[in-house]
């Protein structure tokens, strides 16, 4: 009994040693740098995410109805040149207005507050960008620096932004909240959901994105038949019990 509680114990050991590092705290940006391509690439997906809720706060403008509530979420990395957010969105009607109309367009507003100060940055569907700051002018981003990629899916846009945060090192904090802007049918309204709050506090670890390994199936040649030696026993052991109940007759 002894032994094999210890190769139990072995087992168990074997597994930990192989399985993969668990994730980061739910609040815990890993370091990684994406290609900045305006796609959720995989290594986004091993670091924090933070997703609006259904119970979000949901408002309309213009005339329009709140609608249908469509699924959104910001992923983070960071490393020592900027912190990277991936929002995507389900939207099934992607609007372009230009001119003076153009700020109303689907777009992602991640409001921050960072260095006591709280601003947002505006990234479009369309490829719009900009920053905007505290209510002095004053921002805790050197936004000439800050890069943005924006396409459009299958089910809605994703837009990628790369922010020369300063100070950005492993223990950095700040807080974030994300607001979805859905521009409704070309017309001069449109709803929002999510928050303005910046009040979801994320922390830079040093910690690395390690992706998993995904090990190529190799399909074996079928080997010759072979006999179960589970099958050959119990045969051996029908037969030797056979044998003896014969010469207890006998």
């Amino acid at each position: 009994m002894k032994k094999l509680a210890s190769l139990l114990m072995a087992g168990l050991l074997a597994l930990a040693m192989i399985a993969p590092a668990s994730a980061a705290g739910a609040n815990e940006i890993l370091k990684g740098t994406p290609e900045l391509d305006g796609k959720l690439d995989d290594i986004y997906t091993q670091s924090v995410v933070y997703t609006i809720k259904e119970d979000v706060v949901n408002y309309a403008w213009g005339g329009a109805e709140i609608q249908d509530f469509s699924e959104a979420a910001s992923y983070f990395l960071w490393d020592d040149n900027y912190l990277y957010v991936c929002t995507v969105n389900v939207d099934d009607t992607i609007v372009n207005l230009t001119g003076e109309k153009g700020w109303q367009n689907d777009a992602a507003e991640m409001w921050f507050i960072d260095e006591g100060l709280r601003h947002k940055i505006h990234a479009a569907a369309d490829g719009n960008f900009f920053l905007g700051s505290d209510g002095d002018g004053k921002t805790a981003y050197d936004f000439a620096g800050a890069k943005s990629v924006a396409t459009y899916t299958d089910d809605g846009w994703c837009v990628e932004v790369a922010l020369p945060m300063n100070n950005l090192a492993a223990g950095k904090e700040f807080s974030y909240t994300l607001q979805v802007n859905n521009c409704i049918d070309g017309i001069d309204a449109g709803s929002a959901s999510g928050s303005q709050k910046g009040d979801y506090a994320l922390k830079c670890v040093a910690e690395e994105v390690v992706l998993p390994v995904v090990e190529e199936v190799v399909e074996e040649a079928a080997a010759p038949q072979t006999f179960d030696m589970g099958v050959i026993a119990a045969a051996v052991a029908i037969v030797s019990a056979a044998g003896y109940a014969i010469s207890k007759k006998r």
